[in-house]
């Protein structure tokens, strides 16, 4: 399940929009057990962040994907980390009617623009690639570790085959 797609990469045009608009408009995030970071979740599906993400996620993965339920902007400022987590148990519990599904993430900002904040699975990590695609199981263990200097971008979604219209319950 664990993947990286780069036949075609997040417009990097469309990155820096989603930075300057959402910058200001963020809710931060905080169980300082587990995490700490500020986001905002689109569930708009007419959106034009949805709908450039939905195409990337095609044209990398194949026209049967689909994002479900939401996108969803995260900004990492210093000292805001995600500590190692998996994501399926809490999606479901929130909507019992939630297709099967797996996790799917876009960097949006260049690795020069900060220090620490690695993404990590099963505790290793992952190496940094602005725009691309990767994704990831609902049972896999992974964070991100904490920053310590500027600010990091991602988009973090939901996938769907169709074909896999059970519940997760």
């Amino acid at each position: 399940m664990n993947a990286f797609f780069d036949k075609k990469i997040f417009d990097p045009e469309l990155a820096e929009r989603v930075k300057s608009e959402y910058i200001d408009n963020m809710a931060y995030i905080t169980d300082l057990e587990v995490k700490r970071y500020k986001k905002v979740s689109l569930k708009d599906e007419s959106h034009w962040l949805w709908l450039a993400v939905d195409d990337m996620l095609k044209s990398n993965m194949g026209p049967e994907y689909s994002i479900v339920q939401r996108v969803t902007i995260l900004r990492y400022d210093p000292g805001d980390y995600f500590n190692r987590h998996q994501d399926g148990p809490w999606n479901s519990a929130h909507s019992l009617h939630l297709p099967k599904h797996f996790y799917g993430g876009i960097e949006i900002c260049e690795k020069s623009e900060f220090e620490g904040g690695e993404f990590f699975i099963d505790d290793e990590n992952i190496p940094f690639q602005k725009g691309r695609l990767f994704t990831h199981g609902w049972d896999t263990w992974h964070g991100i570790r904490k920053l310590t200097k500027g600010r990091r971008w991602s988009l973090d979604f939901l996938i769907f085959k169709e074909g896999n219209e059970h519940s997760l319950i």
